[in-house]
């Protein structure tokens, strides 16, 4: 619809040198389009550069300061502005050849992020690194000896209980002495060795809640073991 007079509509077909004025409005706004379109262009063009002036690029990103405490810091180096901190880069991409900048949101949530998906021994070390310095155990070399326990999920109760059968079975069957489970230090080494931690072989009692559970066979094989 066009306008004629101050109230007055008519349908535009009606109005003489309608389509002239709507292809020269089109024109119109295109030109404008592209002027935006490249004065954009030219922002980004000229942030860039500042970024990137003398010293090529990613030149400006350096070590994370002291001041940052989180033990994720010390993989990346971050670009400022004063004292606020724009970008972050991760050193073991860039050693890869394929970091990438990214924007820091303001927390280390994304640094951690990063690490467990793309680095994920690194994210191992650093927890276990803090669960030890919490508990006052941190050394050197268990800080280096890495467990699986930080990485495999907890075993379950369920699994839990069918090992404390298993180990049941197997000390009755082939007559070992009940204590061996409690007391013998190698025994439980090789369990703590391969399930590093998760798993802890049960205690006497826990032994004999199981026996509960076998037949008199069972049991009978184990007081005989019990008596040597």
């Amino acid at each position: 619809m066009g306008q004629r007079g101050s109230d007055t509509w008519e349908p535009l077909e009606n109005i003489p040198g309608y389509e002239a004025e709507i292809e020269a409005f089109a024109k119109r706004l295109e030109v404008a389009q592209h002027e935006i379109e490249k004065k954009v262009a030219a922002d980004k063009t000229k942030r860039s550069a500042e970024k990137n002036e003398g010293e090529g690029e990613d030149a400006d990103f350096v070590d994370a300061p002291d001041n940052l405490r989180s033990p994720y810091w010390k993989f990346f180096k971050v670009r400022k502005e004063g004292k606020k901190i724009l970008e972050y880069i991760c050193k073991e991409c860039e050693k890869q050849g394929v970091a990438s900048p990214k924007e820091y949101c303001g927390n280390t949530s994304n640094l951690r992020t990063h690490l467990n998906h793309y680095h994920k021994s690194i994210a191992v070390n650093i927890k276990e690194e803090a669960i030890m310095a919490e508990s006052g155990e941190a050394d050197e070399s268990c800080c280096k000896k890495g467990s699986l326990e930080a990485i495999l999920p907890q075993i379950s109760k369920e699994q839990r209980d069918s090992l404390h059968k298993k180990i049941t079975l197997w000390l009755v069957r082939r007559g070992r002495p009940l204590s061996l489970c409690e007391h013998d230090t190698e025994f439980r080494e090789v369990f703590d060795e391969i399930f590093r931690g998760a798993y802890v072989p049960p205690t006497t009692h826990l032994v004999y809640d199981n026996i509960l559970i076998s037949s008199n066979n069972y049991c009978y094989l184990l007081i005989t073991s019990e008596s040597y």
